[in-house]
């Protein structure tokens, strides 16, 4: 008998040794159910992969609504009572949790990744993100979040030569079309006039004998205009989860 304790023990030792740590095996919860079962099983691949080579844990999580808690003390709360992370203390690892009805995204930061991850890097997550998510893409938008993650920490806490890289040419892109749009609206801006002062006088003499204009009435149409940016994101600072963790980040729309 108490060998096969003996040997359980080290089992378990030893599962946790080449594990990194003893969280749940299981990283994706589609409880909204946007993805196939083969990508929530790839994706879940991906997720325990790069928990083991960062030593940081990484979670997916799809929810149809939040009952009208916060997007961010959902994300806390599940990450935290779950028993996510790699020190059981502190729990280092990230969460990313979508909302459908509200179409609102959480990028959650714990343990180590709080100070790892600054708010422009937490932002720039979710903007690239949601870029996919609002096209219908959840599983690329899922997967960009693991590399994005992935890279970030394995560099220490900086972006790769790739990432910058891919964001100088999307910023060039842009400035080349909005440069082509602007110089098509020049150039049609200087065609060549037809119409003069003389174009409907007949000689010396103008057939336009008298005009005036009459007010009938006015319509005043008011509208809502939506001022929440959709995709936009907003991060930065720390705050306290309900179960006395710190935890960081960035939110958004999508």
């Amino acid at each position: 008998m108490m060998k096969r304790y003996v040997i359980g023990w080290m089992s378990l030792l030893i599962l946790l040794l080449v594990c990194g740590f003893s969280s749940p095996t299981t990283k994706v919860y589609d409880n909204a159910n946007i993805l196939s079962e083969a990508e929530e099983e790839r994706l879940n691949e991906l997720c325990r992969e790069a928990a083991n080579e960062t030593k940081a844990d990484f979670v997916i999580v799809t929810v149809e609504r939040l009952d009208g808690k916060a997007i961010t003390a959902y994300a806390d709360d599940f990450y935290d009572y779950q028993g996510f992370g790699f020190e059981k203390k502190e729990g280092t690892g990230t969460i990313f949790l979508l909302a459908m009805e509200e179409r609102e995204i959480t990028f959650s930061t714990s343990g180590a990744c709080v100070e790892l991850f600054s708010g422009s890097a937490s932002d720039r997550i979710i903007n690239e993100v949601s870029s996919y998510l609002s096209d219908g893409d959840y599983y690329t938008g899922f997967e960009t979040y693991i590399k994005m993650t992935k890279e970030y920490i394995e560099n220490g806490g900086k972006w790769s030569d790739s990432f910058l890289l891919d964001w100088v040419v999307s910023i060039v892109a842009s400035l080349v079309v909005a440069s082509i749009v602007v110089w098509i609206m020049c150039s049609g801006s200087k065609s060549k006039m037809t119409v003069n002062g003389y174009t409907y006088a007949s000689g010396n003499k103008s057939n336009v004998l008298k005009q005036h204009d009459v007010f009938q009435r006015t319509t005043t149409i008011r509208r809502h205009i939506d001022t929440t940016p959709k995709g936009g994101s907003g991060g930065g600072g720390t705050r306290i989860g309900s179960s006395g963790n710190r935890h960081g980040g960035s939110s958004g729309k999508f």
